[in-house]
């Protein structure tokens, strides 16, 4: 019998320049605090947190309570998936048996949300809802398949086939389901009422 999955790692995935926002997301001010940073501070208990960063964006922010901070040097162009190949050859995720995915972009998940997918990978490679974020994912998995090369992540799902778990969205909203993705300053507006504000 294979020893139980126990090692949980959130992984944030924060290196975008955040064109279409003004400014780089993981720096948009939230309830009064950068975004890396709640991202930090609402991490899953237990959770070890990585958070992907251009050096810049990193300088800014300076350490991070409760988090392992990795500055990408990957090219832009490779967008989230050059994000995690950052964090896989940093070794950052290195002794995670279960690692959660999610974009700097949206609000933390709640319990509700994480602990389904994390429940999924006892019998599955990954689990992802409908709709929404975070993803979960197997540490072994994820580290394989970006140690050398950078695929999107929504390919690595679909080939892995039935053994990533699809689960129907709860009640609980996610980010998603609230209008909360933070693209664009219009998108700020909705969640906020007011404009983007940046930390630094």
């Amino acid at each position: 019998m294979a020893p139980p999955l126990t090692s949980v790692s959130l992984l944030v995935l924060g290196a975008g320049r955040g064109e279409r926002l003004g400014g780089p997301k993981a720096l948009l001010i939230i309830d009064d605090r950068p975004l890396a940073v709640l991202h930090a501070e609402r991490r899953p208990a237990g959770a070890d947190v990585v958070i992907v960063l251009r050096a810049d964006v990193a300088r800014v922010l300076g350490p991070i309570a409760h988090a392992h901070v990795v500055e990408s040097a990957e090219a832009d162009d490779l967008g989230p998936a050059g994000s995690i190949r950052a964090a896989v050859r940093a070794g950052a995720i290195e002794g995670a048996d279960m690692i959660l995915v999610t974009p700097v972009d949206v609000p933390p998940a709640p319990p509700e949300r994480v602990a389904p997918l994390l429940d999924a990978l006892s019998t599955h490679d990954a689990a992802r809802w409908e709709r929404g974020h975070p993803i979960a994912i197997r540490g072994e998995v994820l580290r394989r398949r970006y140690r050398e090369d950078a695929p999107i992540l929504r390919d690595v799902l679909r080939e892995l086939g039935d053994r990533c778990a699809r689960l129907a969205s709860p009640d609980v909203p996610s980010p998603d389901d609230c209008g909360a993705d933070l693209d664009t300053p219009e998108d700020v507006l909705r969640r906020t009422g007011g404009r983007p504000r940046f930390f630094g």
